[in-house]
């Protein structure tokens, strides 16, 4: 059985109340986000409840393997608190102030910074830029929205947009099955029930 709360089944706040944001301001993850001289960002999506659900099959997974695969023989209880996967994702923070003493702050300085790239990346469209720091194996990254996604040729070569025959609307375009497995890689049969069902 896995069990998923704000602040998990023991210690002092396990019967505190949580949600995602709370949970991104616990662990640490919401703190770097953001300007010095404003409140940390929260993230636009419930990036402490997706990651906590990713946690929790995987330790599912853990549990499984060993009663089935390792003659465990039994299953096992998962207690799993909603802040504890965006902290395991903030790993190097607390070892990093324990060892100097420091903690790390949001982008000192960043104002320059952001003047310099902006003057840069203004004087050239993005294919431009694309084709420079491929070059250069430089890591970088646009700021997608979905208007850039549905056609960019990655997302197609790797079947992360699917589009699903449906008899009432046709085609329905949706993400495709992540994580694949080789043997197994999973597929979508149809788009959904009927709408006489809902």
């Amino acid at each position: 059985m896995v069990r998923v709360s704000g602040y998990g089944q023991t210690g002092p706040y396990s019967k505190r109340s949580g949600y995602d944001r709370i949970a991104l301001g616990f662990s640490g993850y919401m703190y770097p986000t953001g300007f010095p001289d404003r409140f940390p960002v929260r993230l636009a999506f419930p990036t402490a409840d997706y990651n906590t659900g990713t946690f929790a099959a995987l330790a599912a997974m853990f549990a499984l393997y060993q009663r089935d695969a390792q003659a465990g023989g039994k299953g096992q209880l998962i207690d799993l608190a909603l802040y504890e996967a965006p902290f395991r994702i903030t790993a190097d923070r607390v070892p990093e102030y324990l060892k100097s003493g420091q903690n790390r702050e949001r982008i000192a300085r960043a104002d320059e910074l952001e003047a310099l790239l902006a003057q840069w990346i203004a004087a050239r469209d993005f294919g431009e830029i694309e084709d420079k720091l491929v070059a250069a194996n430089v890591p970088f990254g646009g700021i997608y929205t979905a208007a850039d996604i549905a056609p960019d040729p990655h997302y197609d070569a790797r079947g992360n947009i699917i589009r699903v025959p449906d008899e009432e609307a046709g085609e329905v375009v949706m993400p495709g099955v992540v994580p694949r497995l080789e043997g197994t890689p999973g597929r979508v049969a149809f788009a959904g029930p009927s709408a006489w069902f809902s």
